[in-house]
């Protein structure tokens, strides 16, 4: 995998995470969103044979196909096949329902969201509205690139997961097949394709799809897509205890960036234990720190960071007042993801900030939960969440969480 996709791929998921968290407004995301999708598919159209690419961050890429699970409906719920892809996977061509309005040829009114199933809108002129033979066009595009370069692994999973996010399954089925051959290693793509095998079979999982399940887990036994397949298997079979045990397993491998989906198979899992006649599951303690960190987290407790972030003088006259200010803190060592983020402008500043819990982008990730962190400040001249040439950025060095008055100067041209 070239290192330009890996860097959009990149770009993708911090992309979600600001957006999750509120820093970003929606349109904003959503138009950044769509920018990156399409320099993603043409990196993939124009980059070399890929078939040799490897998961970047050896994590399950969680791309979520319309759901075969069949639970009650108490608990039934959907498995979405918009999420886009990280890491193990690549990228459905269109990304999230809500990053499009997909537009019919010819139509100055936007079709019905996917995503919500809301009435038409108008959309017209909104950077992120996509006609119906744009998608196609795309669509095509991938097509002819894939007959000139077979092998091109990344090509053939994009291809796939598009086909299943347009709803088009049996086109999806001998993408994902060709994918798998260049990749049979990969247990994303088996549980991908099961998936979307068991939509074009009546939604069920019987037969060929739960052998696809299965090599998938004999791949990455924590893969998490495969593990919430199983479980359903066990449910359909009604065997409660099973389905518990593989959905208690899911929640624990859940995408950490994505809480609602961890939540909703907590759902199912609580649904499953019901069942079975097993206890209602106590909330699982915080892992332990270090010895040696018990104190500085204990004091940190309803963590929190403050102080002051400011303009270098020299910077006043090539920045414009309206420009956007993100001010966050990051684990020190640990996951890249921001425990804390706040939106403000250029004319805010200086600004005395206080970055706490309450700002998490996901429950398992906050201040509180960490020992040292990195405050960091970005002036960002396109409002956009990814850090861009032109942009100008100020880093603190990591400082223990509960620390005030702390200083963050924004200073450094981002190349």
């Amino acid at each position: 995998m070239s290192s330009a996709i890996d860097q959009l791929k990149t770009q993708l998921r911090q992309l979600d995470e600001l957006a999750r968290s509120g820093a970003l407004p929606e349109d904003q995301a959503q138009a950044a969103k769509a920018r990156l999708e399409r320099q993603l598919l043409e990196a993939v159209m124009t980059s070399p044979d890929s078939s040799a690419s490897t998961p970047g961050d050896g994590q399950a890429a969680g791309v979520l196909a319309p759901a075969s699970a069949r639970l009650s409906p108490k608990v039934l719920w959907s498995m979405v096949a918009f999420v886009a892809a990280v890491g193990a996977g690549g990228y459905a061509l269109v990304g999230t329902p809500e990053a499009w309005h997909v537009e019919p040829a010819g139509n100055s009114r936007a079709a019905t969201s996917q995503a919500d199933g809301k009435g038409s809108q108008d959309t017209s002129g909104a950077p992120h509205t996509m006609k119906q033979d744009q998608i196609n066009a795309m669509v095509d595009g991938l097509v002819a690139k894939l007959k000139a370069q077979p092998q091109n692994a990344e090509g053939w999973a994009m291809l796939a997961r598009t086909y299943a996010a347009l709803k088009r399954f049996d086109e999806a089925l001998p993408a994902y097949r060709q994918a798998i051959e260049q990749r049979p290693d990969d247990a994303q793509l088996y549980a991908d394709y099961a998936d979307a095998l068991a939509v074009t079979q009546g939604r069920t999982l019987e037969g060929e799809p739960t052998k696809l399940v299965a090599k998938a887990l004999s791949l990455d036994a924590n893969n998490f897509k495969a593990l919430s397949l199983s479980g359903t298997i066990a449910y359909d079979k009604q065997d409660f205890k099973a389905a518990a045990a593989l959905w208690e397993r899911a929640v624990q491998h859940a995408p950490a960036d994505n809480p609602e989906l961890a939540r909703q198979m907590q759902s199912a899992l609580d649904d499953a234990r019901q069942r079975a006649g097993l206890p209602a599951q106590q909330a699982a303690p915080a892992p332990a720190p270090p010895p040696g960190e018990q104190r500085d987290i204990q004091t940190a407790s309803g963590g929190t960071v403050s102080g002051m972030v400011s303009l270098a003088k020299e910077l006043a006259g090539k920045v414009s007042p309206e420009d956007t200010v993100f001010i966050f803190a990051k684990a020190a060592q640990g996951p890249k993801m921001p425990l804390a983020i706040v939106r403000k402008q250029v004319k805010d500043l200086p600004y005395r900030f206080e970055l706490t819990d309450a700002m998490a982008m996901a429950p398992q990730f906050k201040l509180s939960g960490f020992s040292d962190v990195v405050v960091g400040a970005r002036v960002s001249r396109s409002g956009e969440a990814m850090p861009q040439p032109g942009d100008w950025s100020g880093q603190s060095q990591p400082v223990k969480v509960g620390t005030q008055g702390m200083e963050v100067r924004i200073q450094d041209a981002v190349r």
